[in-house]
């Protein structure tokens, strides 16, 4: 931390609080010993903190500049070794002597014990504890105790400027001096390569928990501020490539996108502030416009389908959720119609393909079967689409073996070969028996079941015919049956007239 390594205080070697004629003598003393090629210490100096003082006629100067303003003279004494009361003797005296366990012991005792610590001791400890750790480096968690133990020193601020600023009219404004407080933490925070500090600094904001609310207000815009402003720049991006339809860029942008999600769940537990409330809903909206953008202009069902659940699992309000759920909604809708088509379209092919002979029915009743089987059975029984799909192929299968029927009737007529009717009656039923294999709807499941019936029957009367004919030895009676069938065979075609418009129906 610059402000205590380099704290003009220390360049000068001197204690808080200082008069302006021991700041000159100092000035002076320092700068004659270094004409003379001397570079005097002090006590105080702490060279075992690895950093050590630097000292010529330069930054002797600089120390000195940094001294002459007010707000400079006690935003510096708050940053180094402050000597207000007897305590602070005995722990000074302690560190001149280097047993600066001893001098942390006394100020940390003090501290501790006491309901409202002295200012000095607070400055003192946090000062010590810093210079004491190795590199020097302070943990995380030595940070935010300093914080803290900070939260008490501004309060002070008032007590602290009577006495930094004797013999100034003291107009120092508290609250500057409060900021500049808060601007040194939160500087050495974010150049420390500690990996505590590696997340944007937002879980600091916690140790500023008891600072006045102009304190924390000032605290959480500047941690705020530049998580808010590097997020922003990657949503202008993204909506950039997805404005061009760039999308030999989106996978790339997506992924810069994806990387900062971290940072998002952190920005939520601040989301009283409108400002992140209004960045968390706007990172959530591009992550469901990507989704859109990998649907629409990608044809990529996978990606978008990744992108619109993770758009849903980050966090977002109001309106913006909703959006995010609805879109996921019809998304999901739109996989599942496009999976949907994809089982279907094997089958709509068989519905469209055209039959010329019962050996093409067969064919094209075992293929449509084939994919059917592939189905689920929750499928298979419940959605309506296949059903509907399913019933109107059963129609046209049935249809045709009603068509070839008539055919054979037809052709019973003229030629009275019971064996071929017989024969062409049985690749019908056999036809018409796999059709019962399907689910559909009852209209066609009726019909179907009835024209099976009828079917089976008469083909049972012509194999009786053909057996009762050949059992037979008399012309009377070889007559007889054949005169029979054709008289069935006008009732055949009545009925099945009947079950063909019961089909078309359906």
């Amino acid at each position: 931390m610059n402000k205590i390594l380099s704290n003009p205080y220390r360049v000068l070697g001197l204690v808080s609080p200082v008069s302006n004629k021991e700041l000159e003598k100092r000035k002076n003393d320092l700068s004659t010993f270094i004409e003379f090629g001397k570079v005097p210490s002090y006590p105080l100096d702490f060279t075992s903190s690895n950093i050590p003082v630097n000292r010529d006629i330069t930054t002797i100067k600089d120390a000195a500049r940094h001294l002459e303003s007010d707000n400079d003279r006690l935003l510096n004494a708050l940053f180094w070794f402050y000597r207000y009361d007897a305590v602070d003797e005995f722990a000074l005296e302690a560190i001149e002597e280097e047993d600066y366990l001893k001098a942390q012991k006394i100020w940390d005792e003090q501290v501790r014990k006491s309901v409202e610590p002295k200012f000095s001791w607070l400055i003192n400890s946090s000062i010590l504890s810093f210079l004491s750790a190795s590199a020097p480096r302070m943990s995380y968690d030595n940070l935010q105790r300093m914080i803290n133990q900070y939260a008490s020193v501004v309060t002070h601020i008032d007590k602290i400027k009577a006495d930094v600023l004797r013999a100034s009219k003291n107009t120092v404004d508290s609250s500057r001096i409060t900021e500049g407080i808060i601007d040194s933490f939160i500087e050495y925070a974010s150049n420390s390569t500690h990996s505590s500090f590696n997340n944007h600094n937002l879980s600091l904001l916690k140790a500023f928990y008891n600072y006045p609310e102009y304190a924390k207000d000032y605290a959480e815009s500047k941690i705020l501020l530049p998580c808010l402003n590097l997020i922003e720049d990657i949503i202008k991006d993204v909506e950039k490539i997805l404005e061009d339809k760039q999308e030999y860029r989106f996978y790339e942008e997506v992924e810069k996108l994806k990387q900062h999600e971290g940072l998002i769940h952190e920005l939520d537990f601040y989301v009283d502030n409108y400002k992140v409330k209004h960045l968390v809903n706007e990172y959530a909206e591009t992550a469901k416009r990507c989704s859109i953008f990998a649907y629409n202009e990608l044809d990529n069902i996978e990606i978008a389908t990744e992108l619109i659940e993770w758009a849903d699992e980050l966090p977002a309000y109001g309106e913006t959720k909703d959006n995010i759920t609805e879109n996921k909604a019809t998304l999901e809708d739109n996989v599942k119609d496009k999976e949907r088509f994809e089982i279907y379209e094997p089958l709509l092919e068989c519905l469209q393909t055209d039959i010329y002979s019962i050996e093409d029915a067969r064919r094209l009743q075992e293929s449509y079967y084939d994919t059917y089987t592939t189905i689920s059975y929750d499928t298979r029984n419940y959605d309506e689409t296949l059903i509907n799909l399913t019933s109107s192929f059963v129609v046209k299968i049935t249809n045709f073996c009603i068509e070839i029927y008539k055919k054979s009737m037809e052709g019973f007529t003229s030629n009275k070969d019971l064996f071929k009717l017989s024969n062409e009656l049985q690749k019908c039923i056999n036809i018409i028996d796999r059709l019962q294999s399907y689910v559909v709807d009852e209209g066609t499941e009726d019909a179907l079941a009835g024209f099976q019936n009828h079917l089976e029957s008469e083909k049972a009367d012509v194999d009786d015919i053909r057996n009762n004919k050949h059992q037979s030895s008399s012309s009377d009676t070889n007559q007889e049956p054949e005169s029979s069938l054709l008289s069935t065979i006008i009732g055949w075609i009545i009925l099945i007239a009947i079950v063909s418009f019961l089909l078309d129906s359906c």
